[in-house]
This record gives C-alpha cells, sequence and structure tokens, in this order.
C-alpha cells in the first residue's frame, strides 16, 4: 500500500515536468531593481544681452526768441509738431551764419537730411534754412519763411518736402515747384511756370491790389498783352502756351484760377 502511494506521487512529478507547465522562480526578495535610462538633459542657450539703445538725434535752433530742440525719428526725419503747435513766424538769429544756427546732437548727418541736402546750392542754401522753413508757419506765405529764409527755387521746396512733408503748407509748396504758384517776377513759360489762368484774389482785410503790372511775351520779347492795375481787390491774367515769358510787378502771388 505504501509503495503504491509513493508510485503515485513519482508519476504525477514525472508528468508535470513533461508538459512544460512548470512554475516560474521568483526573483529573491532582497535583488536590487533594473536600471532605468534618464532622458538626456537639454541646456537652455543663455540668451544675448540686448544692445543699449543709442539716444535720439537731436537739432536745436531759435524760432521767435525762444530755443526749440526738436528730435530726428528712427527714420532720421526730424519731428516738428511741437514747433508748428507753436505757429512760429520767423526762425534763426539776427545776423546770418549758416548752418552754425543749428545745434546737432551729432554731427553726422541722417538719411533724410543727407538727401534733402543733396537738392541745394551750397553757394545759396544750407540746411539752416530748410530747418528754419519747416519750422516756420507763416499764414500769408506760401514759402513759410521771411524774405530772407524763402525757399527760392523749386529744388529748395523739393529738399523741404523731404525734411517735413508733413508741413502744414505742403501742398502749397507742392504748387509753387510745379509752376502753378508765383509771385511777381519773370518767368520762362512751360519751364518755369505752367500755362493757365491765375489770379489774384484779396480778401475783405486784406487792402487792394496797387499799381500792378503785368505782361506777356514771345519769343522776340514783343510784348503780347499788359495791363496796369492802378487799384482793385482781384487781379486775372491767361497765360497761353505759346506765350514766351510772363512778367508782372507789384502784383502779388498768383494762383490757378
Amino acid at each position: 500500500m505504501a509503495l503504491a502511494a509513493f508510485l503515485s506521487v513519482v508519476l504525477l512529478g514525472l508528468g508535470a515536468a513533461c508538459s512544460g507547465n512548470a512554475a516560474p522562480t521568483a526573483a529573491p526578495s532582497g535583488a536590487p531593481p533594473l536600471p532605468t535610462s534618464a532622458a538626456p538633459t537639454i541646456a537652455s542657450p543663455t540668451p544675448s544681452p540686448t544692445p543699449p539703445t543709442p539716444p535720439a538725434l537731436t537739432v536745436s535752433f531759435i524760432c521767435d526768441g525762444a530755443t526749440y530742440t526738436i528730435s530726428l525719428d528712427a527714420k532720421g526725419a526730424p519731428v516738428f509738431a511741437e514747433v508748428w503747435a507753436a505757429k512760429i513766424e520767423y526762425c534763426g538769429t539776427s545776423s546770418y551764419s549758416g548752418n552754425a544756427d543749428l545745434v546737432r546732437s551729432s554731427t553726422n548727418l541722417s538719411p533724410v537730411e543727407a538727401s534733402a541736402q543733396k537738392l541745394l546750392d551750397p553757394d545759396l542754401t544750407d540746411l539752416s534754412d530748410l530747418y528754419f522753413a519747416c519750422a516756420t508757419i507763416y499764414p500769408g506765405g506760401d514759402y513759410a519763411g521771411s524774405a530772407e529764409m524763402a525757399l527760392a527755387s523749386a529744388n529748395e521746396i523739393r529738399a523741404a518736402l523731404i525734411l517735413c512733408p508733413k508741413h502744414p503748407r505742403a501742398s502749397q509748396w507742392k504748387l509753387v515747384a510745379a509752376g502753378k504758384i508765383f509771385s511777381d517776377g519773370t518767368y520762362l513759360v512751360g519751364k518755369e511756370i505752367k500755362p493757365g489762368t491765375y489770379v489774384i484774389q484779396l480778401g475783405a482785410d486784406e487792402g487792394t491790389i496797387h499799381d500792378c503790372y503785368w505782361e506777356r511775351t514771345n519769343k522776340s520779347g514783343n510784348i503780347i498783352d499788359n495791363n496796369f492795375i492802378l487799384s482793385a481787390k482781384r487781379a486775372q491774367v491767361t497765360i497761353r502756351s505759346s506765350d514766351y515769358s510772363f512778367h508782372s510787378k507789384d502784383c502779388g502771388t498768383w494762383r490757378p484760377r
């Protein structure tokens, strides 16, 4: 009986071994855990130091007895808004001293200033004239300056429009540069002034046109038409494309009708 029981136990053990379903052997309870690989650490780049902002360029000058200092913007264009708000009538010192009337924070011209200066005749006009014309708002004038600082040529007006394109009288300057607004003098038709009908119209409180003389001439210098106005509030002339020149004296500023 005991032998039969022993054989039964042996046979059961052999069957389990042959089936391959033996239970896995557990790791010893005291074994250390398997190492795990950590993700690589990427160092953040060190930010470059911000370069200091250079101070704004400034230009100072005297207008109506007061000193004004204006800044140049990031493009190098002068900012005249504060000066325009003051409704300046005259800029500059009592004696002409050219660019010495300007006090600059840098001797280097900005790109805008350099572009404007290229249009100037250095024997007649300098950058100070442009600054003074740009700063001035003279209600009765088209050139925005005193007699000494008037913009006398189309190139000077174009230069001023580069320096201060938003001037309150910029639209008038453009007409002057185009030969469509002009004062007394002698002009070549088609080159310095445009053909057309022009008038001088004075307001109720502006007095009268007095001893005004104008004439239109041909290429030979012969008078095509002329007129002498002793006293009036209005004068008118039609300049034709076939005219060679136009001359007026003591009349005022001619404007397109």
